[in-house]
């Protein structure tokens, strides 16, 4: 084969026909690589649009749902109602600057161009922009659809006729109680100041890739934002229907996912389109074809040169081959003999390092190799060992007969198997050193299965020995210790009964020990009649291996008729052949000192438990007093509010507000003690009935949504449960959430707070209330609910509170048999789960 190899290549015309196959095998294979980064490019190209089209649309429906709830959200603001409804009366200058500066404040807020106020035909009623006098009609017909619809509605993007600007718009009725819808909310939105820069915006590098929006106009596409390509376009460039080899057009024709044509200027693209979900719009990420495979064709001129020198490098190559052939055969043989010779030193290395004895021995059972450890243990150096039988070197002895023992080599080279040494096996040293072993020996196979020898590993269990006296001296004095300690030994037979014990067990039942005679049948007739039956179950669990140990405390009669408390433990020591307990051994100890001293704890408990309840009970009639002058401080505070307000100094306005915010701050407090004290002396009788838990839970937020507000946190209410009735005690479920909205807004400086209503398997319902506050750290997390307990104690403390807002929480849950958690993460915020059962009628 190698003569036929040589001769081949030894003729030029056999080089040059080796060279052509190679030049047509590279050449396929640079086809096949050009097709596979083809297509390789365009899956990419294709994942890369879709990521991005799918990102772009996902922002623009989050954006659109939330300027609608901010809309609806708005227009039922609890302040704002009230003051337009003033206004519409009374048409007075201080109520129309009072809604201006809230408009204004919310303007800051979202970033709206204008707020403005139209009646429900839609007519001009005030705008926050004093130059704006008159209400485009595009947003007046949007204006009478809301009111049809008592819906938020969106204009859509538009052209405003009266300034020119390009702008979106949405309308949300305003409704009163009594008289319905009052007025009408229009908020404007500078498309240019987020929707555009989202739409124009493109992750990564490119000359030619935009995203555009677009929706339907009668027989045409619109455009709605500035085109990369075009200027001046945003809701003026159109394109007729029939041009269906327009992305845009396709998507508005109902086509969805990639697709390949060209675009307004004519120009081949690869684009994704898709629909923006809740909104009239689509979205459409291009590409221009020639950007895409710009790359692959410089790939290509790459692909051309390498072969090139492919082929000529190996035309070079083939020459020197014959050449080198010889030398490499020779070099070949060199390395494959290092190899050799290093495989050898590291089985040497190996064997040498290895921390226990080992000896390897050939069919004879005399000895080849010896590593150190073998020589310390042994007394033999590897140089005088060699060569000599392993019964020469390697004598082991049985500890207690002295016997010596049968050579485990011996064994190995007869029958071929791993073996190993007995318990309690000395190896005597050269020098006659005694060392107790373990070893084990196992056969040296050669590839076709036969014994080549025998190696012996063996360790040194000096340690292990030592431990194990040492070890059953503990025993022995832990035995004597017992002993010391008057403590009662007994070792009792599981199986006839017959026990014996030690003399400090008679003593302890006032017995004598030479007359005290124990057996299981005398020690059962000792208990106490109401501990016989539970300390027996405890045994025969015991003994049955149900649980895991025997423990069990139990009062005995003594001589003189008195009864002691003993604490007994126990262990099973011996079995039989079947598996069944023989041997019991353990330890009586009298505990009846012990036993005073709990009830006694226990006695001192009850006395705490009644001071509680008289302290409760003070509570309760303190908070009486101090809640009627309270209520008449608010009732005098309101009325100078509402009908004094105009005659007072605007300055002194703040000061009743911060009189009012006090006083209810003391009835919070007053009715938090109260319904504490309800609780703790069981006199809250519930009152079941049914009741919408949604319902409930607007009217709280309507309360709190003025304080979220001025500390520019957003709340967001989602209903996703099937199942909001539920029979309860209305009371108690609005002072637990209450009390949750008021923790989340008082620990939230700016953020959000979230209300997510659901139903779990058993149909009950899942209310979570998460802020994005300061969180609670984790250890104080086990005392959350504990009375009066604050995280933040001290003058040092930076909120408001007496730290009985979550106890009663608790507490209702537990009398409604609702569920609380809480799950917390420090400065990122805090997550409340109340589960309440669908019915609570007992």
């Amino acid at each position: 084969m190698l003569d036929s190899s040589k001769r081949y290549l030894s003729r030029k015309r056999d080089i040059i026909l080796l060279t052509l196959v190679l030049s047509l095998v590279l050449n396929a294979a640079g086809y096949i690589y050009y097709r596979y980064e083809a297509n390789t490019i365009r899956s990419e190209k294709h994942s890369e649009l879709k990521a991005i089209a799918e990102l772009k649309t996902n922002q623009i429906t989050d954006w659109y749902k939330d300027e609608e709830d901010d809309a609806e959200i708005i227009s039922r603001n609890p302040t704002l109602v009230p003051a337009i409804k003033k206004w519409l009366d009374f048409k007075g200058e201080s109520s129309k600057q009072n809604i201006l500066q809230q408009l204004e404040a919310l303007k800051e807020e979202h970033g709206y161009e204008n707020i403005l106020f139209a009646d429900k035909y839609g007519k001009f009623l005030l705008s926050l922009e004093p130059n704006i006098k008159q209400i485009d009609s595009t947003i007046e017909a949007c204006v009478k659809k809301s009111v049809a619809g008592n819906k938020v509605i969106c204009t859509d993007l538009f052209i405003n006729k009266i300034d020119g600007k390009n702008q979106l718009s949405f309308v949300s009725p305003i409704t009163d109680e009594r008289l319905g819808i009052i007025a009408v909310l229009v908020v404007d939105i500078n498309p240019d100041a987020y929707l555009y820069p989202l739409i124009q915006t493109w992750p990564t590098a490119s000359k030619s890739a935009e995203t555009i929006l677009v929706r339907k106009f009668g027989n045409k596409v619109l455009f709605l934002n500035e085109l990369r390509h075009g200027k001046n376009t945003a809701l003026k460039l159109s394109i007729d229907l029939s041009r269906k080899e327009v992305p845009a057009v396709q998507v508005v024709l109902g086509y969805r996912g990639i697709f390949e044509g060209r675009d307004y200027r004519g120009i081949e693209v690869l684009s994704d389109v898709r629909p923006v979900p809740g909104t009239p719009w689509f979205m459409i990420a291009k590409v221009d074809r020639k950007e895409i495979f710009s790359e692959l064709y410089f790939r290509t001129g790459v692909i051309i040169i390498v072969i090139l020198l492919l082929i000529t490098l190996f035309g070079i190559g083939l020459a020197w081959i014959y050449h080198y052939r010889q030398r490499n055969i020779y070099k070949e043989l060199y390395i494959k003999k290092k190899e050799l010779w290093e495989s050898q030193e590291e089985f040497r290395t190996t064997l040498y390092s290895i921390g226990d004895g080992v000896i390897t021995t050939d069919t004879n059972g005399n000895i080849k190799q010896m590593n150190h450890e073998a020589e310390r243990l042994t007394g033999w150096n590897e140089t005088d060992a060699k060569g000599k039988n392993l019964e020469v070197v390697f004598v082991i002895i049985n500890e207690e007969t002295r016997k010596k023992v049968t050579n485990p080599a011996e064994k190995v080279l007869k029958e071929g198997v791993v073996v190993g040494l007995a318990n309690h096996t000395l190896l005597v040293s050269k020098d006659g050193k005694e060392i107790p072993i373990a070893d084990s020996g196992a056969p040296i196979k050669s590839e076709s299965g036969g014994v080549t020898g025998v190696v012996l590993v063996f360790k040194d269990q000096t340690k292990e020995y030592t431990a194990q006296r040492a070890l059953e001296e503990s025993e022995e004095r832990l035995r004597l210790a017992l002993q010391a300690a008057n403590q009662g030994i007994y070792d009792l037979n599981t199986q006839t009964g017959e026990a014996k014990v030690t003399p400090e067990y008679a003593k302890m039942l006032g017995y004598e020990p030479e007359e005290f005679v124990e057996t299981n049948e005398r020690w059962i007739k000792r208990l106490h009649p109401d501990d016989t039956e539970r300390v027996g179950k405890v045994y025969q669990d015991y003994i049955a291996g149900k649980i895991p140990e025997y423990r069990v405390e139990f009062r005995q009669r003594t001589k003189t008729g008195d009864w002691k408390w003993i604490l007994s433990l126990g262990k099973i020591l011996e079995v039989d052949s079947k598996g069944n307990p023989v041997r019991m051994l353990g330890t009586h100890t009298d505990i009846t000192e012990r036993k005073k001293i709990e009830q006694d704890l226990i006695e001192a408990k009850e006395w705490a438990e009644n001071s509680e309840k008289l302290k409760s009970e003070f509570l309760a009639q303190m908070s009486h007093e101090i809640r009627s002058p309270i209520n008449v401080i608010l009732s005098y505070v309101d009325l100078i509010q509402n009908n004094l307000s105009e005659k007072i100094d605007k300055e002194l306005l703040p000061g009743f507000d911060s009189i009012a915010f006090a006083g209810r701050r003391i009835i919070r407090t007053i009715d938090l003690i109260l319904n504490m004290s309800d609780l703790q002396l069981g006199t809250y009788d519930l009152n079941n009935k049914e009741f919408d838990i949604v319902i409930l839970l607007r009217s709280l937020l309507r309360e709190y949504l003025k304080p979220a507000l001025d500390k520019n946190i957003k709340i967001n209410l989602e209903v996703r449960a099937s199942q909001n009735n539920v029979v309860s005690d209305e009371y108690a479920v609005n002072q637990i959430f209450a009390n949750l909205l008021d923790n989340a807004v008082k620990y939230t400086d700016e953020g959000k707070i979230s209300i997510d209503i659901s139903n779990d398997k058993q149909g009950k319902i899942v209310v979570k209330v998460s802020d994005s506050g300061i969180g609670i750290s984790e250890d104080y997390l086990p005392v959350l609910f504990t009375p009066f307990s604050q995280e933040e104690q001290g003058y040092s403390r930076k909120f408001d509170g007496n730290g009985l807002g979550l106890s009663l929480v608790k507490k209702y849950c537990d009398l409604l048999g609702a569920d609380i958690s809480v799950e917390s993460v420090k400065n990122k915020g805090t997550t409340f789960t109340v589960v309440l059962p669908i019915n609570n009628n007992s």
